[in-house]
């Protein structure tokens, strides 16, 4: 278990690296929602999936992906 959070961390970082900082949310989303899914049960999952859903919705936020934005959605 704790080989699939260091390669999902590993994996995030080089993102962090070579992005800009508007990817941190979309990171600390992916990380949440891998430990909530492999490490957690119950409620204490259903808070980090909850966070980890706000992570991406902040992250699309930054980068400007909306639906309102586009004439086909």
């Amino acid at each position: 278990m704790m080989l699939l959070i260091a390669a999902n961390v590993a994996f995030a970082l080089q993102f962090l690296f070579f992005q800009s900082w508007a990817d941190l949310p979309a990171v600390v989303a992916m990380v949440l929602g891998t430990v909530g899914m492999f490490m957690l049960r119950g409620i204490p999952m259903r808070v980090f999936l909850g966070l980890a859903a706000l992570g991406w919705i902040a992250s699309h936020a930054l980068i400007g992906a909306s639906c309102w934005q586009r004439r086909w959605c």
